[in-house]
């Protein structure tokens, strides 16, 4: 969490533990796209996969 920017949240909101699995999710799935090697990258269809898990596990209550 020191690496994030800290306006990502307004002063309204805290971060929870949820929020920080999301964010960190989020960074492992775009350093996963940067890979080298286009072969050791992801797929498009694993992208929004993922992308959707994040959304999922974020929006739970």
């Amino acid at each position: 969490m020191d690496i994030v920017d800290v306006n990502i949240f307004s002063e309204e909101e805290q971060i929870t533990s949820k929020s920080e699995i999301c964010i960190a999710s989020m960074i492992e799935l775009g350093l996963d796209c940067t890979k080298e090697t286009p072969e050791s990258r992801v797929t498009m269809k694993e992208v929004v996969k993922r992308l959707n898990k994040i959304k999922n596990t974020f929006m739970e209550t």
